[in-house]
């Protein structure tokens, strides 16, 4: 696997489509690929050097090493979007849509739409609890009412509605951290979803 420490780096490395398509065969496969259709691991290269046939009687199937992945049947070319995570991934604040834009010298409509799929590989669909030392805290994120609208201001304030979300963070000590939206459960309730039972559980004086 390449590291890279920096975008100019990463940008020779990755110079062209057959690199990145290589590096993700690699990445994927080791070595060793198989169909995505059926698991059979005989599959052969067509002609044109990207795309697959799986040799199974039952599937002769084609695909690419994309398939199942956030690539396939992308457009946008496959340099950008490895530069694309690579912005996401060194920015400790994350990176606007607008600026992924400009910076990649794509749309804003196609850098949202890559940005939200970096975002979904990057996220842990199953998170395992976790362990040792944990540090907790909660927050209310969300805009202030000066800010809205008259009109957004005025359904707010009608309704009655908190315009406020509250989150929870958890930090593991010399490991991962965590950001939970807390909604109708109580703080107790996210916390034990979150944290194993054997955990030491660092927090401040809030009786939640």
């Amino acid at each position: 696997m390449l590291e890279f420490k920096n975008l100019k780096e990463l940008m020779q490395k990755m110079s062209n489509e057959d690199v990145c398509r290589s590096y993700m065969e690699e990445m994927r496969w080791q070595g060793a690929p198989f169909c995505p259709h059926c698991n059979s691991t005989k599959p052969y290269r067509l002609k044109d050097g990207k795309t697959f046939r799986c040799s199974n009687k039952g599937c002769r199937k084609n695909f690419t090493v994309t398939v199942g992945t956030v690539f396939e049947n992308s457009k946008v070319k496959l340099s950008t979007w490895m530069a694309a995570i690579y912005l996401c991934t060194a920015h400790k604040k994350g990176v606007s849509s607008l600026q992924l834009s400009r910076d990649l010298g794509i749309t804003q409509k196609t850098a949202w739409f890559v940005l939200h799929r970096v975002r979904l590989i990057m996220s842990d669909p199953a998170p395992a609890p976790m362990e040792n030392i944990v540090e907790v805290d909660e927050t209310y994120v969300g805009g202030k009412f000066a800010n809205m609208n008259r009109g957004r201001r005025k359904k707010y304030q009608e309704q009655c509605i908190d315009n406020k979300t509250a989150v929870m963070g958890f930090v593991e000590r010399d490991g991962k951290g965590r950001l939970t939206v807390i909604g109708e459960s109580s703080f107790k309730d996210v916390v034990r979803q979150n944290v194993n039972k054997k955990a030491t559980v660092m927090t401040d004086s809030h009786l939640g």
